[in-house]
């Protein structure tokens, strides 16, 4: 590998650890400000407490969900009750932008691959469809993320 293909191979890997961070770290401050603004996240919260983890090569991050705090974590879980592994990170969250619920064609196209108990998955679901029905949008942490990353991806692909 020439020396311009691995400085570019090491740029991508720094960008796609820190997309997966912002991703994660976003995903936390939604839920945390919906569960502090809405009751009715509140009670969706419950009684329920979970490890979700999501990794890409090396890097993994957790989003930790319990009744009274949600946060994002870096590093892999001891148990992670349902883990999402991206194998083409970029287009696995632009595919995922345009169309949030396809997580079956992500799998297809051998995008992600998902396991752990379903319900873990299913509840997710029901937290997201929370803030959708209450005019809470997921991705306004994300936006300027994705401005970003966006012209950044448009760069490297042009070079």
């Amino acid at each position: 590998m020439s020396g311009g293909r691995w400085l570019r191979a090491r740029a991508d890997e720094r960008v796609d650890r820190l997309l997966l961070r912002a991703t994660v770290e976003a995903l936390a401050t939604s839920f945390d400000l919906a569960r502090r603004l809405d009751p009715s996240f509140r009670r969706a919260l419950e009684g329920f407490e979970a490890t979700y983890q999501f990794s890409h090569g090396a890097t993994s991050h957790q989003l930790c969900i319990s009744p009274d705090r949600i946060r994002a974590r870096p590093g892999r879980a001891a148990s992670a009750d349902y883990e999402v592994v991206f194998f083409d990170l970029r287009a696995a969250l632009l595919r995922l932008r345009r169309d949030p619920s396809d997580l079956l064609g992500l799998q297809l196209e051998n995008l992600i691959e998902e396991t752990g108990n379903i319900h873990y998955l299913f509840r997710l679901g029901y937290l997201f469809g929370l803030l959708q029905r209450r005019g809470l949008d997921a991705s306004l942490p994300m936006r300027r993320l994705w401005r970003g990353a966006t012209a950044l991806l448009d760069r490297r692909a042009s070079a």
